[in-house]
């Protein structure tokens, strides 16, 4: 027993030596170093890695990222994800590509699957699966913030069958229960995750529904796609509760990553691309628009700093659908897209994208991308510029598609001109000063007569005296082809005498209910309706001057053949070949305020899409290629509208200016907008809104488009309005080699703008900080030359001069070394161009400064 206590000491101590020592390395707290080192470590090992061993490593990165954002509130996660991501760096065996692997933590399993580009994590819990991370491994960034609890992944609703009401029941993913552990799919593309919930109950009713979605990667790649079926169950014809939306996929508490202080971005899809600076804070309210319409193209955008990632959806066919942008949790934002099937609200209403019972050709898409807005739009052009988008082909480029005239291409300025408000008849379109189209002749004669134009006519009709109306409305749909105003080939005619083109305006989508046709021809027939039935109605005025229109279903072979027969009177009204219209103006297309719930095969799907290409198509054909003298092959389709899948259909658009040329950066060299929806105040008696006054006739030259639409508030504006329009216009004219159909470029790095004195009121906060400083970047249009046109516009109208500071990375735009950078000086009108050497790319990128004065407009050409 003696020699006991030394026993002891000879096997016990070190035992518990080593447990303590094991114990206190566990024990170790969780640190923000401790992960730093690691995700620099694997950034050490990403150097060398090979394709498959960054899909790995890009799965730890995400965990030790996804471990930083736990470690105040799930610290013990945390040091899990930390010890897991670890393993996984330094496990020599191959995950696969993309990489996958799940491990459990508690009660919690976890998925991870990715590549080196783009990895998602989820959270899997008893019949809940949640979205706990996405990341952009090559730049160790994060998008959104962990899931401290379920989330859903969808929301679907459900109405009555028997349309008494519109009364949505909604149930979610992580309501509806997991019927199945979630499953890895692999095949020779991709490898993904199938998830399922089956028999899921229908509330408020006995019926039930069967949801299924997907995940799917591709090895080496940065896009990944969602896939979703909600089919009810049992025999539909007695089914009480029917399916009307689906909102898929959810991305959740999208936001800045942690430690990372740059403001964040989102790019919402309404008209030409609204920006949110912070968009926790910005979004004011969920911001939700319908496609297409106001919703122009398909794609969210969101960045932080130059990292970024586009939700996108990937559909040729014209499926309505509505993007929605809102606040979330502790200041995060939520991004998903709602579906709207087709037979919306009726019986045998589903959504299905995969599988044998697809009734949808499309997925939802998330793809990451290094830069900014620009980069951001380039994603969805290299996807949109290979889409038959509704049957009607790839998307053929402006310079080289027959189908747009070339008056239109080469187009300099844009007009517009109003009938005064009131019932007064215009007898003569050219009639005494007062008359707008008397007042856009001769500003144009006097100014700008060597170059091309278009002018928007609003009164071309006779009204008949005392009759109700508002504006220029008279009746958008008359009852016979006498009702064009006299003198009207004869207006057409001289305007193109003085280089302009005339194109008379229509109301396309609606019809006057108290106008002389509307009740005789049942116009009620084929009215856009809401949900209860009632009709959708617009109006227009006040009193006696108030005009109400229902919105029409455009496709109803009905109002085809009336368009086209105010297309065929307009053409046939002329005496002589001057005489005809070289276009018409749909105003309010593809603008979609409502559903069409009147039958179930016109409701929800891609009814809206294709009744606008029927009618498009026809109204073009009979225009281009009618009966004999009774037709122009320069007859061009303006319209008010845009959305992507209209492409090849209408080849210039309104353009509604927001924060951003998203649409420009988009499609600019395939499609063309015919000048933007603006007016402006007398500025030579109030200057206290530049932004709002001079900047959007300044974003038009800088983003490529014709000046204008000029009107006659502007004319009588003052000399400061006028010479400005007039400047702008010229050097558009030099410049159209690149401007009208030549590709816009990423917008050069402004480094700095110093104001001698800064601009009075202060520049919105929803705006970038160039907002002053129109500017733009254009190729050439021809094949080949790869000279550049840089564009700088001072939008400050009398007090301040702006010193600009950029730079020009000549990688960027692959202006060759060879190369020198020319100040372009517009002199004479018609104008020419003086080029004058400023710097060389010999040594790279080149940084100039230039002072701008007040609507100073500077131009720079790079070339040989």
């Amino acid at each position: 027993m003696k020699y006991f206590k030394y026993l002891f000491l000879l096997f016990v101590v070190p035992i518990l030596l080593l447990i303590t020592t094991k114990f206190s390395v566990t024990a170790q707290p969780m640190n923000i170093v401790m992960i730093d080192q690691e995700i620099a470590h694997i950034a050490e090992l990403w150097t060398t890695a090979s394709n498959d061993q960054k899909a790995k490593l890009g799965l730890a990165d995400m965990l030790l990222f996804s471990a930083k954002d736990r470690l105040a509130q799930q610290p013990d996660l945390a040091s899990e994800f930390y010890n897991q991501a670890k393993t996984i760096t330094n496990n020599p065996q191959s995950l696969g590509n993309p990489a996958y692997t799940r491990f459990t933590v508690n009660q919690l399993i976890f998925y991870a699957i990715g590549t080196d580009k783009i990895a998602y994590l989820l959270r899997g819990e008893t019949e809940n699966v949640s979205l706990d991370s996405i990341h952009y491994p090559t730049q160790h960034h994060s998008f959104i913030k962990p899931a401290l609890g379920a989330r859903p992944l969808w929301q679907a609703s459900f109405t009555r069958a028997d349309r008494e009401e519109l009364t949505e029941t909604f149930i979610n993913s992580v309501q509806a229960k997991l019927t199945a552990t979630p499953q890895l799919i692999e095949t020779n593309s991709y490898r993904g995750l199938h998830f399922k919930w089956l028999n899921v109950p229908i509330p408020d009713s006995r019926e039930q529904a069967n949801i299924e979605a997907e995940l799917r990667l591709y090895p080496n790649s940065e896009k990944s796609d969602w896939y979703i079926n909600v089919i009810p169950k049992g025999n539909q014809n007695q089914a009480t509760k029917v399916l009307y939306e689906v909102e898929f996929p959810i991305i959740p508490n999208v936001s800045k990553q942690t430690g990372n202080t740059n403001q964040d971005y989102l790019v919402f899809p309404f008209q030409s691309g609204e920006l949110y600076i912070n968009p926790s804070q910005t979004l004011a309210k969920p911001r939700k628009t319908l496609y297409p319409g106001h919703t122009r193209w398909q794609s969210l955008v969101y960045y932080q700093g130059n990292q970024g990632m586009n939700f996108m959806v990937t559909d040729a066919d014209g499926y309505a659908k509505t993007a929605i942008a809102q606040k979330a949790d502790n200041q995060t934002i939520q991004l998903s897209w709602l579906h709207h099937p087709p037979r919306q609200g009726y019986p045998k209403s589903k959504l299905a994208m995969f599988g044998p019972h697809q009734n949808v050709n499309y997925s939802c898409r998330l793809v990451t991308f290094t830069g900014d807005w620009y980069e951001g739009a380039q994603v969805y052009r290299d996807w949109m510029l290979q889409q038959d988008f509704l049957g009607t082909g790839k998307p053929k480029k402006l310079s080289s598609n027959p189908e747009a005239a070339d008056w239109a291409k080469k187009m300099i300025v844009s007009y517009r001109t109003f009938s005064p408000f009131g019932w007064e008849n215009l007898p003569d379109l050219l009639g005494d000063e007062s008359n707008q189209v008397r007042q856009v002749y001769d500003f144009h004669k006097a100014n700008l007569p060597n170059y091309p134009g278009q002018v928007s006519i609003y009164a071309w009709r006779t009204i008949e005296a005392e009759t109700s109306t508002f504006f220029d409305r008279p009746e958008v749909a008359p009852p016979g082809r006498n009702y064009i105003g006299p003198r009207f080939g004869e207006a057409i005619a001289y305007l193109r005498a003085n280089n302009l083109n005339g194109n008379p305006f229509i109301e396309s989508p609606l019809w006057d209910v108290n106008g002389t046709t509307y009740k005789p021809e049942n116009g009620g027939k084929i009215a856009m309706l809401y949900y209860n039935r009632r009709p959708i109605r617009v109006r227009f005025g006040k009193g006696k001057k108030e005009t109400v229109f229902s919105w029409i279903d455009v496709g109803e072979e009905q109002w085809i053949q009336k368009q086209e027969g105010i297309a065929e009177a307009l053409l046939k009204s002329a005496k002589s070949e001057p005489e005809k219209i070289d276009g018409v103006y749909f105003d309010l297309s593809l603008t979609i305020n409502q559903l069409n719930h009147r039958n179930p095969n016109t409701v929800g799907g891609q009814h809206a899409s294709y009744g606008w290409k029927n009618l498009f198509q026809r109204v073009n054909n009979k225009a281009r290629r009618g009966s004999g003298s009774h037709s122009n092959p320069r007859y061009t389709l303006f319209t008010e509208g845009m959305a992507d899948c209209f492409l090849n259909l209408n080849h210039f658009y309104l353009h509604f200016q927001q924060d951003l040329p998203f649409d420009i950066a988009l499609w600019g060299d395939y499609n063309k907008t015919y000048g933007i929806k603006s007016s402006w105040s007398p500025l030579d008696d109030d200057a206290t809104n530049d932004w709002q006054q001079a900047i959007p006739q300044g974003r038009a030259l800088a983003w490529g488009q014709p000046i204008g639409r000029i009107d006659s508030t502007m004319i009588q504006a003052g000399p400061t309005v006028n010479n400005f329009l007039i400047n702008l216009a010229h050097h558009r004219y030099v410049n159209q080699d690149y401007l009208s159909m030549g590709r816009m470029l990423k917008p050069v790095t402004i480094n700095q703008i110093q104001w001698s004195t800064p601009p009075s009121p202060a520049i919105p906060a929803n705006q970038l900080p160039d907002v002053m400083i129109p500017n733009g970047v254009f190729a050439h249009s021809q094949e080949g030359n790869n000279t550049v046109l840089f564009i700088f516009v001072n939008g400050a109208i009398d007090r301040s001069s702006a010193t600009v500071d950029f730079t020009i990375n000549p990688a960027q735009y692959g202006i060759p070394s060879n190369y020198q950078l020319y100040r372009r000086t517009v002199n004479g009108n018609p104008a020419t161009a003086t080029d004058t050497v400023v710097g060389n790319f010999s040594q790279g990128s080149l940084t100039q400064s230039r002072q701008l004065q007040p609507l100073e407009i500077v131009t720079y050409v790079a070339k040989p």
